[in-house]
């Protein structure tokens, strides 16, 4: 079993290992950053949005595809043979106000 004493020494350790790396990556950031910039996110922008706005107008396509089915598919759902007896049947049963 470790004593207090080298548990404490271990965690002061691993403590300023952890402070190291974070001030590493934090003196090496600004350059990642750039770094990333220049050779990932900028070239890419416009393609990006040429292929958004593709997706935006394929998915929109597809919505005003389905808009006909829904509404066909909530008007029959609502004029059913059962759905009417249904309601029938609840203004039988529903207290006369």
């Amino acid at each position: 079993m470790p004593s207090a004493d080298s548990l404490t020494r271990a965690e002061e350790t691993l403590a300023r290992g952890i402070a190291g790396f974070a001030q590493r990556l934090s003196d090496g950031l600004p350059d990642l950053l750039d770094r990333s910039y220049q050779h990932a996110w900028r070239p890419r922008v416009i393609d990006r949005a040429a292929s958004s706005r593709l997706e935006a107008h394929r998915l929109q396509a597809w919505a005003d595809a389905l808009g006909p089915s829904i509404q066909g598919a909530i008007a029959a759902a609502a004029s059913s043979e059962s759905l009417r007896a249904l309601d029938a049947r609840a203004r039988q049963i529903a207290p006369q106000v």
